[in-house]
């Protein structure tokens, strides 16, 4: 197996959502459409993001909201 084979299965190994998407799946809808909003654009920054999800309870870092903003967690490219 190869590099590409291993990436790719690594890529199928992900399985439900990440830590923010579990956490933006427990926000009323109105949040919820408010943070897709806000993570599309690019003149928020995602530490002004990460801020404010802590304000409501996020327990995560700032990596985890990085990753979810650049669809490398496992929601993927939702």
């Amino acid at each position: 197996m190869g590099l590409y084979d291993e990436i790719v299965n690594e890529v199928q190994r992900r399985t439900g959502p990440c830590a923010v998407g579990r956490w933006m799946g427990n926000q009323t809808p109105d949040d919820y459409d408010q943070l897709e909003i806000a993570f599309g654009d690019p003149s928020i920054a995602t530490t002004a993001i990460h801020r404010v999800m802590k304000r409501h309870g996020f327990a995560h870092g700032w990596n985890t909201v990085s990753r979810h903003r650049l669809k490398g967690c496992a929601c993927g490219d939702r």
